[in-house]
């Protein structure tokens, strides 16, 4: 993904992009057996980019508030606190979670 964004002159936007792929793709192995999951990223435009997760799931994610002192739970807290906006569409064969990295 780095690479990418490096080729798209978005360089700076590889630590927000990073995170919530990361954070997405662990939900997905988490809370769905998908034997695929796929992950691409999209240049929007000059300052924006879309990374989605896919998967065979057709359960779709829901933000949770986590406990104080929970190790865990707070993926789409920190997708939701980092991106400019996130969603999920059902798919006739699973889901697709995506969410929009812009410049600040």
């Amino acid at each position: 993904m780095r690479q990418a964004l490096g080729a798209w002159a978005l360089d700076g936007l590889a630590d927000d992009a990073c995170l919530v792929a990361g954070e997405m793709v662990a939900n997905a192995c988490r809370h769905t057996w998908s034997p695929v999951i796929r992950v691409s990223v999209t240049r929007l435009d000059g300052t924006r980019v879309e990374i989605a997760v896919t998967d065979r799931s057709r359960v779709l994610p829901a933000r949770k508030p986590a406990a104080p002192d929970a190790l865990d739970g707070r993926g789409l807290l920190l997708v939701d606190a980092v991106a400019a906006r996130w969603g999920a569409d059902p798919q006739r064969w699973g889901k697709r979670v995506w969410a929009e990295v812009r410049a600040a």
